[in-house]
């Protein structure tokens, strides 16, 4: 029998009573939180949120360019959202594989047909080779004075790892079904054949980026010769003197081809064939060059995207943010390697060779 006072049982149902509630109404909390997080995990993918009210999308495009999905389906999500009015795609990119950033090219220039929407390029510390190519898609292109641009060209790399293997007693054994099917194995030293072969695709592969960025920017590029032809001098040093034969360059197409695809004249193919050399310029250097269209931050790009799509000076940033996949956050170079030894062939990139 309880012999407590009828009091003290009173309070101690009652602080019993409300204890239960608290932890109750906490395990329900958690419950809901973990839920809403749960579902916005699993349907973020297949029920994409859209903007709530008429906004500027951005879409990023951040380190190197290995995987174009998530970039990709952010443009046509964006192309598709009627309150999306203008888009900002926000390149911070040393370049990257020549398919990935094809696509993103791509998506681009799609959003910008079908959607008739504006499309600025902001540019951050880096926009080279793959990062660039993506840039010229875009209706204007800003970038800081110090962004890291250009670098137009493509770079191969191999390893060969025979000498290594030879020290510690491995004989590869290969068998193939045509003559050329390890070319740019590990395993052994390329023949000059090979290198021919391949040298073959990267011209092919530098004749489609010169004419993507000569198309979109020989307007931009006449008009910097005709206003700054010092500049022109100053910036592109003895190498504005280059002939045919004496750089790797000219060896990819004869002068005149790519502008007669391009709509643009021989002189502004000459010109940036020479700035197409794999060299990197400075924000200021690539205004000054034709290559950019103006100075200017993230912020600056936003505004101008609001003013082309109606917003005003001001308008409401959308961005849904993607998840990156695993190849897109190896390193650069321990990609690279990871593709080398893996006996996959040489890696032909639209990137900074820098990097």
């Amino acid at each position: 029998m309880d012999h407590r006072p009828r009091e003290e049982k009173c309070r101690y149902r009652r602080e019993h009573r409300d204890g239960g509630c608290f932890r109750f109404l906490f395990r329900l909390f958690v419950v809901v939180v973990l839920g809403v997080l749960l579902l916005k995990f699993v349907l973020r993918d297949q029920f994409p949120i859209g903007a709530l009210r008429d906004s500027v999308g951005v879409v990023r495009v951040d380190g190197p360019i290995y995987d174009s999905t998530a970039a990709a389906k952010a443009l046509r999500e964006m192309g598709k959202d009627k309150h999306v009015k203008a888009v900002v795609v926000r390149i911070d990119s040393p370049g990257g594989s020549v398919g990935a950033s094809e696509e993103i090219y791509r998506g681009v220039v799609r959003l910008r047909e079908k959607s008739k929407k504006p499309v600025i390029i902001s540019m951050g510390n880096v926009a080279a080779s793959g990062g660039y190519y993506i840039a010229v898609a875009g209706q204007e292109i800003f970038a800081n004075a110090g962004t890291i641009t250009g670098s137009i060209g493509v770079i191969a790399t191999d390893f060969n790892i025979e000498e290594i293997l030879k020290r510690v007693g491995v004989k590869p054994e290969i068998i193939k079904s045509g003559e050329h099917k390890d070319g740019g194995s590990p395993l052994r030293e390329m023949t000059p054949e090979e290198r021919h072969l391949i040298q073959d695709v990267i011209f092919d592969m530098y004749r489609q980026f010169m004419r993507t960025v000569l198309s979109a920017r020989h307007k931009q590029i006449e008009k910097a010769m005709a206003d700054h032809p010092a500049d022109f001098v100053t910036i592109l040093g003895p190498e504005r003197t280059k002939k045919p034969g004496g750089a790797i360059e000219f060896d990819a197409f004869t002068t005149g081809t790519i502008a007669a695809q391009a709509g643009a004249t021989t002189e502004t193919e000459t010109a940036l064939r020479q700035m197409a050399d794999g060299r990197v310029f400075s924000g200021e250097q690539a205004l000054k060059l034709g290559l950019i269209d103006q100075i200017g931050t993230y912020y600056d790009a936003v505004e101008r995207a609001g003013k082309l799509g109606g917003l005003g000076e001001s308008p409401t940033i959308f961005e849904r943010t993607a998840e990156r996949s695993w190849p897109a956050m190896l390193g650069a170079n321990a990609r690279r390697f990871l593709q080398e030894v893996s006996g996959s062939g040489a890696s032909v990139e639209y990137r900074s060779g820098a990097n």
